[in-house]
């Protein structure tokens, strides 16, 4: 798993999820230590919901990289529909 995922596949995913760090307000209480006021994603769930049909190996891969980033994602559309 060394290889890193394929950059179009990072940016799909990114065009659909975002890491929450930069969103969410800080809440030691909550999962993760952020506060929800949107649904969270697992890093599998989210790639599968957007990407269901990779291999195995591509979608570990995507996975790996992405787990370096994030492990828990809110969905852009429901983040951005909760801010306006």
């Amino acid at each position: 798993m060394d290889e890193p995922a394929p950059q179009d596949l990072i940016d799909t995913f990114d065009g659909e999820f975002a890491e929450p760090s930069g969103l969410l307000l800080r809440d030691p209480e909550g999962e993760g230590g952020f506060a929800w006021p949107v649904p969270s994603w697992e890093t599998e769930d989210a790639v599968d919901e957007i990407l269901p049909d990779l291999s195995e190996g591509v979608r570990e891969r995507l996975i790996d990289t992405l787990n370096k980033r994030s492990t828990i994602w809110v969905r852009n559309d429901e983040w951005n529909a909760m801010r306006n």
